[in-house]
This record gives C-alpha cells, sequence and structure tokens, in this order.
C-alpha cells in the first residue's frame, strides 16, 4: 500500500464540539462550474483524508505536509509533526497491517479564479511528494 489522500472539496467545513467531528457542506464532485471570467470564490473548504501505511518510515521522523495546488503553485498549506508510533501501537496486529487514517481541514476565502484552472491537494512527507489528490476542475458554465 502506498500513502493516499482523498479530498472533498465544499462550501464550507463546520468543525463540531466533538473532537475529530467535522461537516463538509455543499461538495462538489469534480467541478465547480463558473458563469463569467475572472471569478472570485467566497469561500472553498478542503474535508482531506490521508492514509499512510504504517511501513513508511519517513511517517515518524519527517513533518506532514498538506499542500493545496493551484495548477503548480502551493496557495495553501497545514503542516503536521511526525506521527508519534505509538499511536499506532495495538498489540496483536502486525506493522504491515497497520495504518496510519488522519484528517486536516482547510478553508480558503475570496479565491481568485482569472481563467479555467485546477486545485489538487497533495501530501509532502519531508522532501518528498507521496501522494495527489483528484482535482477540482473550475470550469466556464453559462448556467
Amino acid at each position: 500500500m502506498k500513502p493516499s489522500i482523498f479530498v472533498n472539496y465544499c462550501d464550507d467545513v463546520i468543525q463540531h464540539v466533538d473532537p475529530g467531528k467535522h461537516s463538509a457542506v455543499g461538495i462538489y464532485p469534480g467541478v465547480y462550474p463558473i458563469k463569467e471570467f475572472p471569478w472570485v470564490v467566497p469561500k472553498i473548504g478542503f474535508s482531506i483524508a490521508l492514509s499512510i501505511p504504517a511501513t513508511y518510515d519517513r511517517l515518524y521522523n519527517d513533518e506532514l505536509n498538506v499542500e493545496i495546488m493551484k495548477e503548480d503553485k502551493v496557495i495553501a498549506s497545514v503542516t503536521m509533526p511526525p506521527v508519534n508510533a505509538k499511536l499506532l501501537d495495538d498489540s496483536g496486529v502486525k506493522i504491515e497491517e497497520k495504518v496510519f487514517n488522519g484528517f486536516a481541514l482547510q478553508t480558503i476565502e475570496c479565491l481568485y479564479i482569472e481563467e479555467e484552472t485546477e486545485l489538487k491537494v497533495r501530501l509532502r512527507i519531508g522532501d518528498d511528494i507521496v501522494a495527489e489528490s483528484e482535482t477540482l476542475k473550475f470550469i466556464f458554465s453559462p448556467m
């Protein structure tokens, strides 16, 4: 298994009182229609799920960087410390079967879109890009 990343692109991400609970509101299915360019997206949310095999050594030594990309430019990022191996301790389970699952939440306000473009999210551990999400495409649609 390789590290993977999955993103729900949405209008907003709501964090609940209970730790670890959130809701994605107004999810986009890979396409964000825009009726004219340029356009300012008032707010866009990212509900990001990470899955990294416990056998991935750098997981315990290097920071995890979740980077939001517009084309090839980083427009926002979330940095997390290396994973504490004790979080994955579970007696009786082989290391090959263990997986670190995590979430990162992000919102961006007033995102300027000049022309048709794409957003994606990537996971970087240390200097290595280890996973990339599917894209959100901003496309012209006169509605």
